[in-house]
């Protein structure tokens, strides 16, 4: 749960220099628009691609490959089997403090184009531990920046913006869908701590850690009651 932004990238590049230019230029585009984080570039070829369902969470590249890789079904033992493509380029970044990590780059099949899908959840960059609605606004920007810079290098760029803001590029609309996605959101992640509290279980929830979670629960609460009392 939680407001996020993502995108299918679409190269019309075939030779692979030109691919793997595109991905430096990405990379140095989102260092110039200062991501917090900005990984290195990772290359995997062939079997490198392979998603290693029995590696206990040790492969440092488990999310580029996901993100890279079609799942076909789930066997009996509810196991996840993925196609793997044939080569992956790409690296991993975080916009700013409380964002999920995010990876950009390209992905080809044996019969295929390059493309690729990524997404960042910028939400919790709203934390006020992390300077609020100021830290937000900024992530989720770098982010619509970083396909917009794709989208000059000729990289067609297919983006869903929970935010709003892809689409309308109205800042003041961007503030009020975060300001509304925190207040339902600790409505729900409340209801569902009180349930777990009855049950001697514990919740860990993002939009828990906030130092104004109450106040925006209350506040949520409000909200929903107003608006049934209005139907």
């Amino acid at each position: 749960m939680g407001l996020t932004i993502s995108y299918k990238l679409r190269s019309s590049e075939q030779d692979i220099d030109n691919i793997h230019q595109q991905v430096l230029s990405l990379q140095n585009a989102a260092k110039d628009l200062g991501f917090m984080e900005v990984g290195e570039i990772i290359v995997l070829k062939d079997q490198e691609c392979a998603i290693n369902m029995n590696d206990d969470g040790n492969d440092p590249n488990i999310e580029l490959k996901i993100h890279a890789s079609e799942m076909t079904g789930i066997d009996k033992n509810g196991k996840f089997s993925f196609r793997h493509p044939s080569y992956i380029i790409g690296f991993t970044l975080i916009p700013g403090k409380g964002c999920s990590m995010a990876d950009i780059g390209f992905r080809v099949y044996s019969d295929g184009a390059w493309t690729w899908f990524g997404y960042c959840k910028t939400q919790y960059a709203s934390n006020p531990e992390h300077r609020g609605l100021e830290n937000f606004i900024t992530s989720h920007l770098k982010i619509v920046d970083l396909l917009d810079a794709a989208q000059t290098m000729g990289i067609e760029c297919n983006v869903t913006d929970n935010g709003n803001y892809w689409q309308s590029r109205d800042r003041s609309l961007l503030v009020k869908t975060i300001n509304d996605n925190n207040l339902f959101t600790a409505v729900a992640m409340g209801a569902m701590k009180d349930v777990a509290t009855s049950q001697n279980a514990t919740l860990e929830a993002p939009i828990l850690d906030f130092p104004d979670f109450e106040y925006l629960e209350g506040h949520g609460q409000q909200r929903l009651s107003n608006h049934d009392s209005s139907n």
